[in-house]
């Protein structure tokens, strides 16, 4: 495997945001959380870090844009919110899905 295989996949999926091709970038950060060695780039290091929750927060937000609301607010669920730091739109995202906002 090439080193930071799973960042330029991550890369990619934010490329394929900008083209508003949500169903490929959340397929990018599926593929990413699926293969632990993928997962070894993205460390939830303190303030700034970018992991697991960051990674399963952005694939919620590609099935919000995709209209597929229970998907999101399963994953959403799993997510411990409260860690993350939710813009007023991020939360109102939440809160439309059914989940409560921390």
């Amino acid at each position: 495997m090439e080193a930071r295989q799973g960042l330029a996949l991550d890369a990619k999926a934010h490329a394929f945001l900008q083209n508003e091709d949500f169903s490929s970038a959340v397929n990018c950060w599926k593929e990413i959380l699926a293969d632990p060695n993928l997962m070894e780039e993205f460390q939830d290091e303190g303030e700034g870090g970018y992991g697991k929750k960051e990674i399963m927060w952005n694939i919620a937000l590609g099935l919000y844009a995709l209209e597929k609301d229970d998907a999101c607010k399963k994953l959403l669920q799993k997510l411990p919110l409260e860690e993350l730091d939710l813009c007023e739109d991020a939360q109102i995202i939440v809160s439309e899905v059914g989940v409560n906002a921390p």
